[in-house]
């Protein structure tokens, strides 16, 4: 049985408590594609002398805090409902749910595979074509415990 993320029309993930890794690049790549991540690192210019540069920027932080708040969760709304501001959003919803889990670690490890799955690569290529997951040898004993427990619960044990 598959399972799949939820998505909006835009192909931006919903946030669930187990998606941050994936939804967090795809949110950054569609406020940029909405020209709305610049703003967001910005002071507004003075009203007076800039004042449509002030609206513009105003105006995408407005959209960009309803974007940001549309692709969650409803049960994770209220991590949103805090602030006006789109950078304390993004910074609440990484400190809650940005930290690595077990979650989050099987999501990239899906990613990597798909990657690979789509390059069709072997195995030995594809982790040197990944090597730099390796270079310690805690992350790579991190990483295959993921691996072995994603393939336990694939096969149903």
């Amino acid at each position: 049985m598959t399972t799949s993320t939820p998505t909006s029309a835009t192909n931006v993930p919903i946030l669930t408590t187990a998606n941050y890794s994936l939804w967090a690049p795809a949110m950054e790549d569609y406020l940029r594609a909405k020209g709305m991540w610049y703003w967001i690192h910005r002071s507004p210019p003075d009203e007076r002398t800039d004042p449509k540069g002030n609206r513009k920027c105003l105006e995408s932080q407005d959209q960009a805090v309803g974007e940001i708040r549309h692709h969650l969760s409803p049960e994770l709304r209220s991590v949103a409902l805090a602030s006006s501001d789109p950078q304390s959003i993004l910074d609440a919803i990484k400190a809650a749910y940005g930290a690595s889990s077990f979650a989050t670690r099987h999501n990239v490890l899906k990613v990597t595979e798909a990657d690979r799955l789509r390059r069709r690569e072997s195995g030995w290529r594809f982790c040197l074509s990944y090597g730099y997951l390796y270079t310690c040898s805690r992350q790579r004993e991190e990483i295959e415990r993921v691996h072995e427990r994603v393939i336990r619960i694939k096969k149903g044990y």
